[in-house]
């Protein structure tokens, strides 16, 4: 339901929800998890952590994606965990000869992107429609044809 309905995001801007030693699979996932059950509790399905200078990193449990209208974009992998989802789909879109972009989700940034999604190896790839506590404004279709694409790249791609 969530791959085709999407989900609302909530920003954890507080720095009590960043990880330390994100760049290591340490187990501390305590700051991810205190962001995600803060979402949960303003009603959102999934927390968006930020680095230091506020740019957006990953969700709580995933990799996030953007899509510009051309090309797909996502954080670098230094200060976040990698992720399997997010290798495959990396290898994917390359093996279709589709541009990804890895670099830091600044505000400028995140005001060019026409569909959001998150991913990990459980879920899949998951649209954002909308994002709570954010000073950039964002609403998105879940049936956006770029994150349908993605979707079906990642594998879990609903077959109706």
């Amino acid at each position: 339901e969530k791959q085709q309905r999407g989900i609302q995001a909530w920003l954890a801007t507080d720095e009590i929800y960043r990880r330390p030693l994100a760049n290591f699979k340490t187990g501390n996932y305590l700051g991810a998890w205190q962001a995600r059950q803060a979402a949960i509790a303003q009603g959102a399905g999934e927390a968006i952590l930020m680095d230091i200078n506020g740019n957006w990193l990953e969700t709580s449990t995933g990799n996030l994606w953007g899509f510009d209208g051309e090309q797909w974009y996502t954080p670098p992998a230094q200060g976040i965990l990698p992720g399997v989802m997010r290798l495959h789909l990396l290898a994917q879109l390359k093996k279709i000869k589709k541009s990804v972009v890895e670099k830091p989700w600044t505000r400028e940034q995140l005001t060019k992107f026409e569909a959001i999604a998150y991913s990990n190896s459980v879920v899949g790839v998951i649209p954002i429609t909308s994002v709570q506590n954010a000073d950039v404004s964002y609403l998105c279709d879940p049936n956006h044809g770029a994150i349908r694409s993605l979707q079906k790249l990642s594998g879990y791609h609903h077959r109706p």
